[in-house]
């Protein structure tokens, strides 16, 4: 009698979260490919009715808000993610929603 295991990540990226730091969130993403973060992000951003501008390093929450800040590493990208002027319980729902954005768009 023989088992078969398998091991997949269906159709999401690999990306592991870090442990939260004075409001900073960081994960890294492994992926292949180039991604466009800030259209990722924005779309994501627009469903929950929170303005964000294109900055030099990433996305900028109008306001003050907070900023999405993204850079290209070896064989994926490290996200930070800060957001200052929301609730706890909003963060973290803005929070759940770019993690699902950056692993499934």
């Amino acid at each position: 009698m023989s088992q078969r295991v398998r091991l997949s990540f269906g159709s999401g990226r690999v990306l592991i979260p870090f442990p939260a730091k004075n409001r900073m969130r960081r994960w890294r993403v492994f992926h292949r490919a180039e991604v466009k973060w800030g259209a990722i992000f924005q779309a994501t951003l627009q469903l929950m009715n929170i303005a964000a501008r294109e900055g030099a390093n990433g996305l900028e929450l109008e306001g003050g808000a907070g900023e999405l800040i993204w850079r290209r590493c070896w064989r994926g990208t490290k996200i930070s993610v800060q957001l200052l002027k929301f609730s706890d319980r909003k963060q973290q729902l803005v929070v759940d929603a770019l993690l699902k954005a950056a692993r499934y768009a």
